[in-house]
């Protein structure tokens, strides 16, 4: 076996993977597992124009304007607004809703057609609307709000879903790199010369979850002695008498380990796209003997914003739902009432004087909930900020040091662990129950040294982010030295519940 780039090959060379490749692989899944409720009414494109569109943006990320990468998003959608057949709701406020904005006429879907509109349209904030209109490929348009109201979702940043309008969406997000959506799920990467499909869910289930899963106990038990048991432990028993009784066995600790699992992901994510490199080394205990840390600091913005955010996010959702059952004349709280007369600060602290001529000291109950929606806000202004600061010391030369979690205890440490390693196992699977082994010479310098600490440290979890954006996990399962590639990151809909087993099973993950 030998170890070719980012996997592994029994051959003498990789597989050499083209934008035909990633055209068959969305357009088989188009085909035989896209929801039938979500493909248009124009029907779908065939096979030569998805691998036009993919060639066209493919051969556009490899181009410069003035010095500069060229980015660009682009939606594969009808120009045509399809009709809504559901009651519309009163009062129900559609914000940031994508709209369609129309050429007067098409223009070709070209290399440099969209090489002038995509310095036009800001791909953070606007897509560029293309369809085929009869066997031709056709930019149609402009879509806005599209790439931000994903984007935010998906990276962990907002909890309001959004899904892509149309048949699929794509991305120019590096130099020779196109990453496609359907509805709100990264399913396909075409990373210079491979395809990546179906990343691993290793950080929420197998043996790196369970190794995060001391840090995760601990933020739960935290926040739960924050808001009290009742709060907390009985938080499903809020439905009982209601159409919702399904939720009266919950609380809240699956919220929150996917609270704290989306911080770590936002951290990797924004550490590539710095496309400097990065490591992290979480470790449960203080700094071992072969670590030298050249900037020792301690930081736990990101955890203390989590936590804010948690415990004032269950109170809030506490009082709204028994709003919600007619209940709220029975909530109580301990001490005297916050309530205050005169004004309130709103989250997005402007004084509303709405409020005056109100005494709220009738209404204390009311008022927490606005208070602690504002808290939860700011709480979440807080975390993006804190999670910014993290990523950014990534750009350091040496590994970021996380005790606890997500605390910092350091960054630009140096790894000197002597003892080499032999051998280290590759996952093919969350679970690591299907494992191929691999070289490790036959990876970089900050690859082998964090293989190195794990190996001595059996406790520790490391995670290497390389410059073309691969992403990769090191730890100890069962004394033996096993590496997870291309980790899931991004928020949106589980593979199974997407497409049927039939279609994943025929397109195994592709990571040559």
């Amino acid at each position: 076996m030998k170890l070719e780039g980012n996997g592994i090959t029994t051959g003498a060379s990789p597989t050499v993977q083209h934008p035909s490749d990633l055209a068959k692989l969305v357009h088989s899944y188009l085909v035989n597992g896209f929801p039938r409720m979500h493909q248009e009414k124009n029907g779908l494109p065939n096979l030569q124009v998805v691998t036009q569109f993919f060639e066209v943006l493919f051969h556009l990320s490899l181009q410069a304007e003035e010095g500069r990468q060229i980015t660009c998003s682009a939606a594969f959608m009808s120009p045509i607004e399809t009709a809504k057949s559901h009651r519309s709701r009163k009062l129900q406020a559609n914000v940031a809703r994508s709209r369609r904005i129309q050429f007067p006429k098409p223009l070709p879907c070209d290399t440099r057609t969209l090489r002038k509109l995509a310095q036009a349209v800001d791909p953070t904030y606007a897509a560029i609307g293309v369809h085929a209109m009869g066997a031709d490929l056709r930019v149609w348009g402009i879509v806005d709000q599209l790439p931000l109201n994903l984007e935010r979702f998906t990276r962990w940043e907002s909890t309001r879903g959004a899904f892509a309008p149309g048949i699929f969406y794509s991305q120019i997000t590096g130099i020779g790199e196109i990453t496609v959506y359907m509805r709100d799920r990264v399913v396909a990467i075409l990373r210079q010369n491979r395809l990546i499909s179906r990343e691993y869910d290793a950080l929420w289930k197998g043996p790196l979850s369970d190794s995060l899963s001391r840090y995760v106990a601990r933020f739960q038990s935290e926040v739960k002695r924050d808001v009290g048991d009742v709060l907390y432990q009985n938080a499903g028993k809020w439905f009982e008498g209601t159409d919702e009784l399904w939720r009266c066995a919950e609380d809240f600790g699956e919220e929150l380990k996917n609270e704290w699992l989306g911080a770590l992901c936002r951290v990797l994510l924004q550490i590539r796209d710095y496309r400097h490199g990065g490591a992290l080394l979480i470790c449960p205990k203080r700094a071992t003997a072969d670590l030298s840390i050249k900037y020792p600091m301690a930081y736990k913005g990101v955890s203390n914003s989590l936590k804010a955010y948690a415990g004032t996010h269950i109170r809030q959702q506490f009082i709204e739902t028994e709003a919600r059952q007619g209940r709220l004349h029975e909530i109580k709280f301990k001490g005297k009432p916050i309530a205050k007369m005169g004004y309130f600060i709103t989250p997005d602290e402007r004084e509303n004087i709405f409020m005056q001529g109100i005494s709220l000291l009738d209404h204390d109950v009311l008022y927490r909930s606005w208070h602690y929606l504002a808290l939860s806000t700011g709480a979440l202004g807080s975390l993006a900020g804190a999670v910014g600061l993290v990523a950014s010391l990534s750009r350091v030369d040496g590994a970021l040091l996380l005790q606890n979690g997500l605390d910092v205890a350091g960054f630009g440490v140096e790894i000197r662990t002597k003892t080499d390693v032999k051998q280290i196992s590759v996952a093919q699977d969350e679970y690591a129950t299907k494992l191929v082994a691999a070289d490790p010479r036959a990876f970089g310098t900050r690859h082998r040294s964090m293989m190195r600490y794990c190996q001595a440290h059996p406790s520790a979890v490391g995670i290497v982010v390389s410059q073309d954006g691969d992403i990769r996990a090191i730890t100890t399962v069962k004394s033996e030295l096993v590496m997870w590639e291309q980790l899931q990151l991004r928020a949106g809909t589980l593979d199974e519940d997407m497409f049927p087993p039939e279609v994943r099973n025929r397109h195994p993950r592709a990571q040559n």
